[in-house]
């Protein structure tokens, strides 16, 4: 006999809203949870994570993943891509529960792959935020079943752009109605199969986040009754998924020990990245290093500018899925001179993400390793720090994490980012203009905005609630990592923590 898990994951839901929201009544059900046994935020303020599902589900270093975005870097073709399930180098600890290991079942499971084998059941792409392949089940004789019974698959597609209230509010409703189905289709299998873990994601706090945050990524002249409406989206949001887990918890039997967490939070939007290559590219024109020069955008640069970003969107999205990535890399990196061109930027979302060209690692790299390597990332760390918001006068980048800051070095350290740029914690959506007294001025693509329609972006902190006998209300739990919570579902299951995993079980 094992114990019983049901991991429920909030994805980038916010602690601090938690927190708020359980004390003024708004999530009695987290709010129980909190009384019956144990809650932590898992992580610290200064912790840096860029993707914390691929730690989780591999419990690895990032030096040993690899991973730190889900369209990634390959220095052989010199090309951004989709990861693929057969280069992501990790498999989900599940899937290596075969034969007498703990019954699984994992639904909608983010940055996952289709198993080959598993014992239990995996559902992928019913109601996620985002996907790395199309809905899967297995075993694959269930999806016409879940189709039939729960309703087709549905990814919500994001626009990019600025939302109107109209949109937005109707978004607010698709993202209740795809809990409510998550939910439905959960509560199914919790109660109709047997299993020893069963793990289930709502992404809907993660989209809800990114869009309703707050208004900066809507646009002007909406009326009082829309902007309200609009205020309180997110909140009806995370109470759906409040009830959601109580419905859960309430199937999962007496002797279950019960996570609930999310792995980041969310706050409010502070990227450059809509602006981040053309910044770096400045600094490391050596040809133009005043004021006074002539700055000359790359040609990507200038057809994206040419081109609103609503209007990209819209064209993308009608295209496949690998040529819709194509053309993210492409507005963010396209038209690169390698022969010239120290020091790149890669795909991201939240933080300015730096590859030097090296050679030896680059395919048509161009800077010598050791003293070279070095001296472009001094140079592009002081050249950074001269930006600052045209009004305020505040520096828009807050520091600097360089790759062996990050992560160990493990055999997939290599695929890192050599820079990580962390933003000051200012709203980007605050600016009009970006200066430097040695690079010249860049105007913010929509004043006083949120470029991309996300007003609010990842913090990286998360919490975990945990109740079950191991977790009375009078113990306390140390300090979490995102991988800690990993060792710890193989704690409860009984099971050794393989020697890989750099997780510490908090049991």
């Amino acid at each position: 006999m094992r114990n019983k898990v049901l991991f429920i994951g909030l994805d980038a839901a916010e602690p601090s809203l938690i927190e708020k929201w359980m004390n003024d009544g708004t999530l009695p059900n987290l709010n129980a949870l909190f009384n019956q046994g144990q809650y932590i935020r898992i992580g610290n303020p200064d912790d840096f994570v860029p993707n914390p599902w691929i730690t989780f589900l591999s419990g690895l270093d990032p030096g040993d993943h690899g991973i730190y975005h889900y369209i990634n870097w390959d220095p052989k073709s010199l090309e951004t891509r989709r990861i693929l399930p057969d280069e992501i180098g990790v498999i989900p600890f599940w899937h290596n529960f075969i034969d007498n290991g703990p019954r699984t079942i994992a639904i909608d499971l983010p940055m996952t792959t289709e198993p080959d084998k598993m014992n239990g059941i995996e559902i992928n792409g019913f109601a996620n935020h985002e996907i790395l392949v199309p809905f899967y089940t297995y075993p694959p004789g269930l999806e016409s079943f879940i189709k039939s019974e729960f309703g087709s698959p549905y990814i919500l597609p994001e626009k990019y752009g600025l939302h109107t209230g109209s949109e937005l509010i109707k978004m607010k409703s698709q993202l209740i109605d795809l809990a409510g189905r998550l939910t439905a289709l959960t509560k199914h299998f919790i109660t109709s199969e047997q299993w020893d873990l069963f793990m289930v994601v709502f992404g809907e706090t993660h989209r809800g986040g990114h869009k309703l945050w707050d208004q900066s990524g809507m646009v002007d002249g909406e009326d009082d009754d829309t902007k309200k409406a609009v205020s309180s989206a997110l909140k009806e949001i995370y109470q759906q998924c409040d009830y959601s887990v109580g419905e859960l918890i309430e199937l999962a039997g007496e002797n279950t020990t019960i996570l609930v967490c999310s792995f980041h939070g969310m706050g409010t939007n502070t990227t450059r990245i809509e602006i981040f290559p053309e910044m770096l590219s400045r600094v490391t024109n050596t040809e133009s290093d005043s004021v006074n020069a002539t700055h000359y955008p790359t040609l990507s640069s200038a057809l994206r500018n040419m081109i609103p970003i609503s209007w990209r969107h819209n064209i993308k999205s009608r295209l496949p899925l690998d040529i819709q990535d194509s053309l993210t890399a492409y507005w963010r990196m396209g038209g690169i001179d390698w022969e010239s061109t120290p020091a790149f930027s890669l795909v991201g979302d939240i933080y300015g993400l730096v590859r030097i060209n090296l050679i030896g690692r680059e395919a048509k790299g161009i800077v010598q390793p050791g003293e070279e390597y070095e001296y472009w990332l001094n140079m592009i760390e002081k050249g950074l720090r001269t930006f600052v918001d045209a009004d305020t006068k505040r520096p828009v980048v807050s520091k600097f994490i360089r790759r062996d800051q990050y992560a160990a070095k493990g055999i997939r350290f290599e695929n890192l980012p050599d820079l990580f740029v962390i933003w000051d914690e200012t709203p980007s959506s605050h600016h009009r203009e970006i200066i430097s007294p040695d690079y010249g001025s860049i105007p913010w693509p929509t004043p006083y905005h949120a470029p991309d329609g996300r007003s609010g972006n990842h913090l990286p902190q998360g919490f975990l609630f945990a109740v079950g006998e191991d977790f009375p209300p009078e113990k306390s739990l140390p300090d979490i990592s995102v991988q800690d919570i990993t060792a710890t579902i193989f704690n409860l299951l009984g099971l050794d923590i393989p020697s890989d995993m750099i997780g510490k079980s908090i049991v």
